[in-house]
């Protein structure tokens, strides 16, 4: 169950990314998706399907208007009937006028529905029509004529025509979204139909099967007929009722499509549209005369919105006259007919019930009041309101305009070098601000839109309320009104012809209101697109332009220097500056408040000298008697900083009177030239400082155990914390010299830039290879592929980090650039990791879909399952790397979906004339990929139905020889393949190719079969897998290894002597091969044969043989170990020895197989059989003569 739930999951991430747009196989799934070459295909035959439809939906109107005027005749009949019965019958007759008064209003109803069908239908022909005669719209002027350069009026109304039509898109993708809502209500209420209309029918069946003698009468005495009649004309009317839930659902569905192809169209002008926009920026250029244009216009558009604006503010304030003049007249109407607050506020709401002629004459008086100050002085208030919100919007319309002319000018011309990334930056907070500000004024006025929509419909509320006291009035003019006709007729006329009146052309005035409301906001949302789209410019221009501070502060320096250095050493600075200070010194003795002020402050430094001097060894002894070495590294910094402290103490007299000379320099006691002096002689003085310093800390480390650093990384430590520190020393002094000369020059930037920079370099240099490895846990596989990868590289990769460094620098400028590219690597290195382990996930639960892990080991669950299995898993790998390019596209900017592939797979490639009708077919690459691919496929599914269920149950009762057969399924799955592939290619017009396209094919083939065929082979075994990475296999009887690598054109064998071998593909798949690993349930050891002498016990030996393999742990027990007596050959018994060892002994086999052969000749040893050894049998022939003849030998010797 596990299994197939992990499948279950597999199978919806598969379908859920193929049907996103992320990944190009959507269009196998979903074939109802139009690309806008196949919907221009498609066109004339939706319209010949749309004709046909009104053509039945007019037959079909006919046959329910002839139904209507049938159901309408009866109705008249019926109505002259009932005039003339009584009693049960005009009960009868008058339920049958009611059935067929509904039965005619739900024909009326249907219609209605198939008058809005065939509407719908006409303007869908219409559309489909405009389309075909004009597919690339050249009478709409979406195209922008070719022009060397473009003005910012051609922009403007292209960029005007690309937001109308994303407009108008968004509006239809509304429609689209309510007819859908609409259409979930139409399929309950036809189901209700349907259930009413079912029921019905149930009933009248039953009444059929009623006994008439066992009749019983109802409440209305009627009889089973007229019961029956009743109930006919009830099914009639479900069942039109039924009918006209089923028009209503085809009407949606009609304008659902109608909708749909719309969209498909306005998509094909966007894409338009968005090319030319695109063609239009690529030349823009704007001149000054445009940006004075637009500034005039600009000035234009205020003046007059300002003069429009202070006439309608006139207005409203007229209106407040007129308000409180109603109200004032409403209070003294009050007064004059003596009502309560009560009755006051009844009629100010309509529910005031009025039973004398002089409540009508105070109702009808206040209540037109009332609605003349609460209502149509407030709409007209609103209303002027509004025109000043449209004026508003008129100018914040052209304000954006104007920017636009302006942020285009600056970016376009050859001065916008100097626009660089801090302008950008600022321009896109002004376009951020105006759109915040465009948002908010957009949502104030959907709020004043929403409020006068509520007001409308308060207001159709007060028009049905004053009918109703129409006809209450009406109703009392032959009572209360009998005596006084004239002022029934004066107070008449008042309540319909003013009140009533008045009422609807509020109405028409609040939807006026409405409209301007609308106006107002389109006109916003507009400018707000506008302002999207520059804000996207811009950020597409801040992305990749740096900040030029730093490069344009750096063409300075060297002359700033030159500046510098003679004004330092040249102009004679000296004498004068202490001609200055001996000047101030004697001016200033002279005068006793000066005079006092220095010796106090000379007294306040002296005694904080002392204070310094006296506890600060003190504090010291404090710090390193709290922080023990159990705080760890805060007892290294505790250390750090009493060393320093020690050391300032060491030195504080010089430190001191140093600080003392820097505070006469920043508050100016002392003259510039001789400040600039005072900083140029601090650098050697400080470098001296840092040197003892250095040596002081070394002292330290050295004597309290290597606190700071050990001794192998404390040479490296002190060298660049004393370049760190002399670095800085050297560019903070010489800066605040040059500060003092050159207060506003950028080489002072410079010195910090380059300081700040020199800091990080050194901080990266302080740490070494071996201290950072040294923090790297080696836990899991991870941090041991890090630690390893740092080890190998960890030169190129402190580069790289210096490089980024320096780049990302905010001083260089390219900070955003390079975090751009960071951030998109990141996430690219995260979609792969994710893929790559979500790749990994579906082979091992497929692998345990076509494979069965059990006690002998992995088995295939079906036949062929191996194949299955390695063709899945290359299709997946495909898959998943195409949505994986996509996504990376996506995420580096470019917009890579659907869409866009079904472009380039819809493109014509070529075109052919049909034989039969004579058109033009155009072939692009997605119909050569469904032709090759269901023909393909289809030939093989084809061959497979032919060979299994044909071919073979033929051999069966034909007893056809084994080879034969082999040759005959081979030919037909050949045959029929081929010929598939050659209607596959008749079908996209390539028939009159084939035999070039097959000879081609052939020298190909030819020309590199090796090639081809080493190619194909890696396919192959990819897809058979007969060896793969890891194997133990063996070629022919010489080339023996295990498989390290597979690539496209060979296989990399490494022996056990360690000899790599380049193997290639065409020969594994020609040659035979044994591989111990492609069984996963056992293996056997090469048949092992020991031979032991004739005077032995064969059976005894036999049992020890076995014994001996049973003994030994890596015998597999099943199956069992086999042990034959082989052969008698001249040594003696000759014993064949077989064992099973499971597939992770491939490569110990050797091994194992040493090890029994040593331990056999141990144990036969041991019971006393000595294993067979050439047996030879020598004569020994004497020779007299020569015997002799070596004995005299002998004895002379």
């Amino acid at each position: 169950m596990k299994i197939f739930l992990n499948i279950a999951l597999i199978s919806f991430f598969l379908s859920a990314s193929s049907i996103t747009a992320l990944g190009p196989f959507g269009f196998l799934v979903e074939k109802d998706r139009e690309t806008p070459l196949t919907f221009s295909k498609q066109v004339e035959k939706n319209i010949e399907e749309l004709e046909k439809r009104k053509n039945e939906s007019d037959d079909l109107q006919n046959d329910y208007k002839t139904a209507l005027d049938g159901v309408q005749k009866n109705a008249l009949l019926y109505k002259d009937r009932l005039r003339k019965v009584r009693g049960v019958e005009w009960e009868y007759t008058n339920t049958l006028v009611t059935l067929v008064n509904k039965t005619v209003q739900v024909l009326n109803e249907i219609m209605q529905v198939y008058q809005e069908y065939k509407k719908v239908l006409e303007n869908h022909i219409k559309l489909l029509q405009e389309y075909k005669l004009d597919p690339e719209f050249k009478s709409k002027n979406f195209h922008v004529p070719q022009k060397s350069i473009y003005s910012i009026d051609d922009f403007q109304k292209i960029n005007g025509l690309v937001l109308s039509a994303e407009t108008e898109l968004k509006s239809f993708e509304e429609r689209l979204k309510k007819i859908t809502f609409d259409s979930e209500a139409l399929e309950k209420n036809l189901l209700l139909a349907q259930q009413e209309y079912e029921d019905k029918k149930k009933e009248q069946r039953l009444l059929k099967t009623t006994d008439t003698s066992e009749e019983k009468p109802d409440a209305k005495n009627l009889s089973i007929k007229q019961k029956g009649a009743l109930l006919d004309q009830e099914v009639r009317l479900s069942e039109y009722r039924k009918d006209l839930a089923e028009v209503k659902i085809k009407e949606a569905d009609v304008r659902a499509q109608f909708v749909l192809q719309n969209i498909k169209i306005i998509k094909i002008q966007l894409e338009i549209l968005k090319n030319e926009e695109e063609r239009v920026k690529q030349e823009l250029r704007i001149e000054k005369k445009d940006l004075e244009t637009s500034r005039k216009t600009l000035e234009a558009t205020t003046t007059e919105s300002n003069r429009l604006r202070d006439y309608y503010s006139k207005k409203i304030e007229g209106l407040y006259l007129l308000k409180q003049s109603e109200l004032d007249e409403i209070n003294n109407l009050k007064r004059r007919y003596g009502l309560t607050e009560q009755d006051t506020d009844a009629i100010q709401n309509w529910m005031y019930e009025p039973r004398t002629i002089r409540q009508w004459e105070a109702l009808i008086a206040i209540g037109q009041r009332y609605n003349q100050s609460a209502f149509e002085i407030e709409i007209h208030k609103d209303t002027w309101l509004g025109r000043i919100e449209h004026e508003k919007a008129k100018v914040i319309e052209q304000e954006v305009s104007n920017s636009i002319t302006r942020t285009w000018y600056n970016l376009t011309t050859k001065n916008s070098e100097g626009f660089q990334q801090e302008d950008l930056v600022k321009e896109r907070k002004q376009y951020q601000k105006l759109k915040a500000d465009i948002e908010g004024a957009i949502s104030s006025l959907m709020d004043k839109r929403t409020a006068a929509t509520q007001t409308l419909t308060l207001n159709k509320r007060l028009a049905d309320v004053l009918k109703n006291y129409i006809k209450l009035f009406k109703d009392q003019q032959t009572t209360l009104f009998k005596d006084k006709p004239d002022i029934y007729n004066a107070l008449g006329h008042t309540l319909k012809d003013k009140i009533a009146l008045d009422t609807e052309k509020r109405g028409e005035a609040i939807t006026s209101l409405i409209d301007i409301y609308t106006t107002t906001i389109n006109l916003l949302g507009t400018s707000s697109k506008k302002i999207d789209t520059m804000i996207e410019v811009l950020n597409s221009k801040a992305q990749w332009k740096g900040a030029p501070p730093f490069w344009k502060g750096l063409k300075n320096f060297i002359p700033d220097i030159s500046k510098f250095v003679h004004y330092v050493f040249f102009e004679n600075q000296l004498s004068h500056s202490l001609t200055s200070l001996k000047n101030g010194f004697f001016n200033g003795i002279t005068d006793f408040s000066f005079v006092f002020k220095a010796l106090l402050y000379l007294l306040v430094l002296f005694l904080m000298y002392m204070l310094i001097r006296l506890y600060l060894p003190p504090s010291v002894a404090v710090i390193e008697r709290l922080i023990t070495p159990d705080y760890g590294i805060l007892y290294v910094l505790g250390n750090l900083v009493s060393s320093l402290l020690l050391f300032i103490h060491k030195h504080l007299l010089g430190m001191y009177l140093w600080f003392i000379v820097l505070l006469g320099v920043r508050y100016d006691l002392i003259d510039k030239y001789l400040g600039v002096l005072f900083c140029l002689i601090s650098i050697p003085l400080w470098i001296y400082y840092v040197y003892r310093l250095i040596g002081y800390l070394k002292h330290i480390n050295a004597t309290q155990g290597y606190l700071f650093a050990n001794e192998a990384y404390q040479k490296r430590f002190f060298f660049w914390l004393s370049f760190l520190l002399n670095v800085t020393i050297v560019f903070l002094f010489l800066r605040e010299a040059m500060m003092l000369v050159f207060p506003k020059s950028a080489t002072s930037m410079i010195l910090l830039a380059l300081n700040f920079i020199l800091l990080q370099l050194s901080l990266i240099f302080m740490i070494g290879r071996e201290q950072l490895l040294y923090f790297i846990p080696r836990k899991d596989g991870f941090w041991n592929w890090f630690y390893d990868f740092l080890n190998t590289y960890y030169y190129p990769c402190v580069g790289a980090l210096v490089f980024i460094i320096l780049m990302s620098n905010p001083y260089i400028g390219y900070g955003p650039q390079f975090f751009y590219v960071i951030t998109r690597c990141v996430l690219i290195f995260l979609v792969i990791s994710f893929f790559v382990a979500f790749h990994d996930y579906i082979k091992q639960v497929t692998g345990s879909f076509f494979f069965n892990q059990d006690d002998e080991g992995l088995k295939e669950r079906f036949k062929y399952s191996r194949t299955y299995y390695g063709l899945f898993i290359i299709i997946s790998f495909l898959f998943f790397t195409g949505v994986a390019l996509i996504i990376a596209a996506n995420i580096w900017g470019y917009s890579l979906g659907y869409d866009e592939i079904s472009s380039w797979l819809n493109k014509d490639i070529y075109g052919f004339e049909s034989k039969g009708t004579g058109r033009y077919i155009g072939v692009n690459a997605l119909d050569l990929i469904k032709a090759f691919f269901y023909y393909g496929v289809g030939g093989m599914v084809s061959a497979y139905v032919v060979n299994k269920y044909v071919l073979r149950r033929m051999f069966d009762l034909l007893l056809v020889n084994i080879g034969v057969q082999s040759a005959l399924l081979t030919f037909s799955r050949t045959l029929i393949i081929l010929t598939a592939v050659v209607i596959g290619v008749q079908s996209v017009g390539l028939d009159g190719s084939l035999f070039f396209i097959f000879a081609v094919l052939g020298g190909l083939g030819f020309a590199g079969k090796e090639i081809i065929s080493d190619f194909i082979g890696y396919f192959v075994i990819l897809i058979q897998r007969p060896v793969r990475i890891g194997d133990f296999v063996r070629i022919d009887a010489e080339l023996t290894g295990v498989v390290r690598h597979l690539t496209v054109r060979s296989i990399v064998i490494r022996k056990n002597n360690s000899v790599t071998l380049i193997i290639p593909n065409s020969l594994i798949l020609t040659r035979p091969i044994t591989n111990w690993n492609y069984s996963r349930t056992y293996f056997a050891f090469e048949d092992m044969y020991l031979t032991v002498m004739y005077l032995s016990d064969p059976s005894h030996v036999k049992r020890i043989i076995l014994r001996v393999l049973e003994e030994n742990p890596n015998i597999l027990k099943n199956p069992a170990p086999v042990v034959r007596l082989h052969d008698f050959i001249e040594n003696g018994f000759q014993f064949m020895v077989r064992g099973y060892l499971s597939p992770d002994k491939v490569l110990d086999q050797f091994d194992i197989v040493s090890d029994i052969r040593l331990e056999l000749v141990i144990t036969l040893r041991a019971q006393g059989y000595d294993l067979g050894s050439p047996t030879r049998l020598l004569r020994v022939v004497e020779d007299k003569e020569t015997s002799k003849n070596v004995v005299a030998d002998q004895k002379k010797a």
